[in-house]
């Protein structure tokens, strides 16, 4: 019998690997045009939908400075195309990181990361949109990233855990002696400098921990249905940034 915390594991991990990607890319979202960066594509994009969409955590901001913030730890060619695919992550996407204050990112702004499974020219990805919420309470996209579920797979399968432990994100923290939260909860996306703590490697950490978690083949459809359960209603799935 799992835990509720192994339960919530398994079921992020069936939709991320299972579920239904909320975008299909084709990898000609934001081609670079003359006389217009790759900012004011985006920029453009995120105006278009009127610069803010739901999620689990709320209403979501899509402003130029999440555009500046979100350029500002890297742009490659996956990730440029994924910029069409943030809305739907954000409202097709589950919790993997909840929304609340963390010492190493930044301990009087709340942060959480939501992920889900998008496609790019028939590749499979996990995209993952990490939020930060202001004193106003308001919810920004801070930076988002994309990795090759094979990738993961590969990296989480030779990942060996200290014995005696269920729990992925506990054993990684204890193993590297990270200091936990007040309430008793740790990350390995913790583990890093402020400056480093949203860049692609924390986001790894973050999805590898769920992709350890175990499950036989007869939990699969049940743990897909919770997880499904979870996501916010949103609007209907289709391919955004085409050609802006």
């Amino acid at each position: 019998m799992e835990t509720p915390q192994e339960q919530e594991l398994l079921q992020q991990k069936e939709f991320l690997l299972n579920g239904t990607p909320v975008a299909m890319l084709t990898g000609n979202e934001f081609e670079k045009k003359e006389g217009v960066m790759p900012k004011q594509q985006v920029k453009d994009f995120y105006d278009s939908i009127k610069n803010r969409v739901n999620s689990v955590f709320g209403e979501v901001i899509l402003d130029n400075q999440a555009v500046k913030d979100d350029f500002g730890h890297g742009i490659g060619k996956n990730k440029m195309v994924a910029f069409s695919a943030v809305p739907n992550v954000l409202e097709r996407g589950i919790s993997i990181l909840n929304l609340d204050y963390y010492k190493a990112i930044d301990p009087k702004i709340k942060s959480g990361m939501i992920a889900a499974p998008i496609t790019i020219k028939g590749e499979e990805f996990i995209a993952v949109c990490l939020v930060r919420q202001n004193k106003e309470d308001r919810n920004r996209l801070y930076v988002h990233e994309v990795t090759l579920k094979e990738k993961l797979l590969i990296k989480s399968s030779n990942k060996k855990l200290p014995s005696g432990s269920s729990n992925p994100t506990q054993s990684l923290a204890t193993e590297r002696g990270v200091r936990k939260l007040s309430d008793g909860s740790s990350n390995p996306a913790l583990q890093e400098k402020p400056a480093q703590a949203t860049n692609q490697g924390a986001i790894t950490k973050v999805l590898q921990n769920i992709l350890s978690a175990k499950s036989t083949p007869q939990d699969s459809q049940k743990n897909l249905a919770a997880a499904a359960h979870t996501r916010p209603a949103g609007r209907a799935v289709k391919r955004r940034g085409r050609g802006l």
